[in-house]
């Protein structure tokens, strides 16, 4: 029996070797079907990369939808030796998984932000890189009509205030058998509506799929336009700060009568509501936003009212 070349048998052992590496990594690829991001050519663009770098891949259509749902595949993906997600920003996936009940490890995770060009950039050319010209994606389609809009709160940033859970009039948040605020609702939640991600002193609360940061998932710390969340009470509570403070013992509490077109037009502004959410509210829920916003703008302007006369 002939001997086998030595060139082909360290072929044949770089090719196992490769094999058993790629058995160890995988990709998870987020489509964000719902959400324009990218325009299509752009993800087919990334898709034929992702089809053509020889590792197992997971193409999912919606990872908020899998989060949502606690879907056992999130801690299989997360149990690989490293996985390469390529979604949107990094803080925001870290924290849908924990939502989903799986923790990822950092330092078996390497992220490709597509919501950012040097990411996409970043992407492609270790793609490139590495491909064998194989085949190795699995596409995993979600059903239902339910457009995955929910809050997903940053744990390394949240101090439980609880103004979320307070402020929201969906029933999305609850509290935990350990006092702690949590998401239990996702569904519950208006599409578009980002309120309560405004109200949250710490912006410990973020929603992946809004177009600015740090609401969408971006550092919360660094970004430049990262100041510009908080509610500016004086605008909208317009009028006189000190008369408003004069009259606060006055007012009736929980008066159901319908905010002024300034105070709606407030709403939308700088808490995000969109009109149909505003529309829909009935008379006890739109007493319940005032309420809430008075008790706390109240005490902010309060405050600025002391300051003011103090100085």
């Amino acid at each position: 029996m002939p001997a086998t070349p030595k060139a082909t048998l360290f072929v044949s052992k770089y090719s196992d070797l490769r094999k058993s590496m790629r058995s160890k990594e995988h990709i998870l690829y987020c489509d964000c079907a719902s959400c324009d991001f990218l325009a299509r050519e752009e993800k087919e663009r990334i898709i034929g990369a992702l089809e053509g770098s020889g590792l197992p891949c997971s193409l999912v259509a919606d990872l908020c939808r899998l989060c949502a749902d606690g879907d056992e595949r999130l801690r299989e993906w997360a149990g690989h030796e490293k996985l390469f997600v390529v979604a949107c920003y990094p803080r925001a996936v870290q924290w849908l998984f924990h939502a989903g009940g799986v923790e990822l490890d950092p330092s078996r995770v390497e992220f490709f932000n597509v919501r950012q060009e040097d990411g996409i950039a970043r992407l492609l050319e270790r793609l490139v890189s590495g491909s064998s010209g194989e085949k190795g994606c699995t596409e995993f389609e979600s059903s239902g009509d339910w457009v995955p809009w929910f809050p997903v709160i940053d744990e390394s940033r949240c101090t439980n205030c609880q103004k979320c859970l307070e402020f929201c009039l969906f029933g999305t948040y609850a509290l935990s058998s350990e006092g702690r605020i949590q998401v239990e609702k996702p569904r519950a939640c208006k599409t578009n509506c980002p309120a309560c991600a405004r109200i949250c002193p710490q912006k410990a609360i973020i929603f992946p799929k809004h177009d600015s940061a740090p609401i969408n998932g971006a550092p919360a710390t660094d970004d430049p336009e990262c100041e510009q969340i908080g509610i500016d009470h004086a605008r909208l509570f317009q009028g006189d700060i000190y008369k408003k403070i004069k009259e606060r013992g006055k007012r009736k509490r929980f008066s159901k009568d319908a905010p002024a077109e300034g105070e709606m037009a407030g709403l939308r502004e700088q808490l995000g509501i969109p009109p149909d959410v505003l529309a829909g509210l009935s008379p006890d829920e739109i007493a319940h936003v005032r309420k809430r916003l008075k008790e706390d703008g109240e005490d902010a302007l309060e405050d600025e009212g002391e300051g003011n006369l103090g100085g």
